[in-house]
């Protein structure tokens, strides 16, 4: 059941409709609320709280363009405040830590659990998956009880708490993979422990006036049509200017940029002495200072050839010392990928900046002009970056895992691994690729990566475990497990990579997944997009009269109309395996979905499909379509009914007459 939220427990939505002060204030105030329960839970400190849930604020106003609705605005601000107060918890450790050994000052024994635990606990609840982290963190944190969980969901209080046990047993098992086998049993204790948060203040006037200079409208057409790089809202890391110079100049660049200290025997020195306090009362004399003129002239050419012939000598020392380097010295697999994952960071900031200029007011043209570049300069950039990365997985990982590289070059270092196909300077298709050509301990750091991680993150992991086939069991197994996670998006990626895997492997669907699929399929509530098609693309895999029976009611019902060209493909290859009993139906089911097909793609898409039949089952939703068609298109559609009646060509000729004629309208 889906539970009628009001306008007031939706202030993202409200503020968008409606950006005054007041819907603004409430937007704040509602984050407020969120933000500094978490920060208190972890933190214990009611000041130290105020401050994460300020900083998390302030971080908030420059995100607000790219959360959707309420429901990612509250996700959004339980994880940030968990991470902003583990930082700040980690820092006043280390600074209580270096207080004690001053003092030589014992640990206190009083503290009910060992801090480190603390930090690992907190750390890897910030790491679980949105779903589960937001039931545990408005159970443990906010306080919510288990009616206001159910009724954000729409669910019963009996599944909230069994998905609260679940994440409670997730966060153990992340904990003992990581090592932490003393925080393990003190997962329940801990977060019982938890203290109730003190009433929530009020919005910082600091963070009020912040959100009143900027605006947080909705991303620019500019920044979305650039694909991938829509995430890129953090700032660029400038490279200082006074660091490049000495970059390109040397060590020798501090002196010349003046720290006012000269070696001895400097000519420079030398030179500057000379005039750097003049004798303002000594007469002048023209020969004395046209001698002095001139003597001063050939000390500075002097100089200059001095100059030249060691900066020949240092130029020489150093290419040679390059050319030893080069013969001699090679980097090491991790020095390597670190420093092209440098390269590709300046290149993303430069990127951004290229973005941010795009405000609206340019045409298409242009975004497509700088779409088509950034591609083929990302292309570049990642030339020969998978071969190197499969040749060394564990440094690979152990630099993804440093935390200090953006979440976008770890998406586009997990993209990097997908084998892809060039269709045009913008569009790729992924080619499949089998497990035996991928170190094993590449897919393990994958379903790692994925398993910890939220967002781009975890959709990039399961994005390249779509793309390969014939994995091992073990890593089968881990995809089966977040099959069943509560989050649909997740759940149904990972089905997907699931198929994958089981593409020649039927056996591997349990029962009790095949009859969670049926179900959820037939559900009058439709499940998340990525569910969906993952699902009815399981069913095909099947091959058994219910999943032909599902898939012929979905047609019928109209239950997921933006899978209805997935569905009909499905349908259409169970069809042609289970032979000519059930092709009254089909053509029923096939006529429902012509009744709604409003666009040319899906309307083509049911012709080709309609002319595959013989003429008695293909009439009706030839018929249908017709109906929906605009008038060109559906003349074509009735000229090939009528060929098909006729019977003087066979269906695949009609076929192929009908799609040269289809394309000809489209051009």
């Amino acid at each position: 059941m889906t539970v009628s939220v009001s306008r007031e427990d939706r202030p993202l939505e409200e503020f968008r409709r409606r950006p005054t002060d007041r819907t603004r204030a409430r937007l704040l105030q509602a984050a407020q609320g969120w933000a500094f329960p978490v920060a208190f839970g972890v933190l214990r400190q009611r000041e130290d709280a105020e401050d994460v849930a300020q900083e998390v604020l302030l971080e908030l106003i420059e995100t607000l363009p790219t959360l959707n609705d309420t429901e990612h605005l509250r996700r959004w601000t339980y994880r940030a405040s968990l991470h902003e107060a583990i930082d700040l918890r980690r820092r006043k450790q280390r600074r209580m830590k270096r207080e004690r050994d001053r003092a030589h000052a014992p640990t206190e024994d009083a503290k009910s659990f060992d801090e480190d635990d603390v930090i690992a606990l907190n750390t890897y609840l910030a790491q679980l998956d949105d779903d589960a982290q937001e039931l545990m963190v408005g159970y443990f944190f906010e306080g919510c009880t288990l009616a206001q969980l159910a009724g954000r969901r729409g669910c019963s209080t009996t599944h909230v708490w069994n998905q609260i046990e679940r994440g409670k047993s997730s966060l153990a098992r992340r904990l003992e993979r990581a090592g932490y086998a003393t925080a393990v049993p003190l997962t329940g204790t801990w977060l019982e422990s938890i203290p109730p948060s003190p009433p929530t203040p009020p919005v910082a006037a600091e963070v009020i006036a912040r959100a009143k200079s900027l605006s947080v409208a909705t991303p620019t057409a500019g920044v979305a049509a650039a694909g991938v790089f829509m995430a890129m809202n953090k700032a660029s890391v400038a490279l200082p200017l006074i660091g490049a110079l000495c970059f390109f100049l040397g060590v020798g660049a501090t002196r010349l940029l003046g720290d006012g200290k000269e070696d001895e025997g400097s000519s420079f020195a030398a030179n500057d002495t000379t005039d750097a306090a003049p004798n303002r009362t000594a007469p002048i004399n023209a020969a004395t200072t046209n001698t002095d003129l001139e003597q001063r002239i050939a000390a500075l050419q002097a100089a200059n050839r001095d100059l030249e012939l060691k900066l020949s000598a240092s130029e020489a020392a150093s290419d040679a010392q390059s050319n030893i380097a080069e013969n001699n010295a090679t980097p090491s697999p991790a020095d390597a990928l670190t420093a092209r994952f440098e390269e590709l960071s300046v290149w993303l900031g430069s990127m951004r900046e290229e973005l941010a200029k795009f405000d609206g007011r340019h045409t298409s043209p242009k975004l497509a002009e700088l779409q088509e570049r950034l591609m083929r300069e990302l292309q570049e950039k990642t030339e020969g970056l998978r071969e190197l990365m499969f040749e060394e997985p564990e440094a690979l990982f152990a630099i993804l895992d440093r935390g200090d590289l953006e979440p976008e070059i770890i998406s586009v270092a997990i993209d990097v691994m997908i084998q892809k196909k060039r269709r045009s300077a913008t569009a790729y298709s992924v080619v499949t690729s089998d497990a035996s050509e991928i170190p094993p301990a590449i897919i393990d750091g994958v379903l790692d990566l994925s398993e910890k991680s939220a967002g781009m993150l975890r959709d990039a992991g399961l994005r390249f475990l779509m793309s390969v086939t014939n994995i091992e069991d073990r890593h089968v197994d881990r995809l089966r497990e977040w099959i069943d996670s509560p989050d649909p998006a997740f759940a149904g990626n990972a089905l997907r990579a699931f198929n994958t895997s089981a593409r020649k492997h039927p056996e591997r669907y349990d029962e009790a997944l095949r009859r969670s699929i049926h179900e959820t399929l037939r559900a009058t509530t439709p499940q998340h997009d990525a569910w969906a098609v993952a699902a009815i693309e399981s069913l095909s895999r099947f091959e058994d009269s219910e999943s032909l029976t599902t898939l012929l009611d979905l047609m019928k019902s109209g239950r997921y109309p933006h899978q209805d060209n997935s569905i009909i493909h499905n349908t259409g290859q169970l069809m042609e395996k289970s032979g000519p009993n059930r092709m009254s139906e089909y053509a029923e089911a096939l006529a429902a979905v012509a009744s709604r097909a409003t666009s040319t793609w899906s309307q083509d898409r049911i012709v080709d499909e309609a002319l595959k039949l013989k003429v008695e089952y293909a009439r009706s939703a030839l018929e249908a379509v017709a109906e929906q068609a605009a008038d060109t298109r559906a003349t074509i559609i009735r000229r090939a009914l009528e060929q098909l009646e006729l019977g003087e060509l066979s269906n695949q000729q009609i076929r192929n007459q009908y799609k040269l004629e289809a394309n000809a309208l489209e051009q």
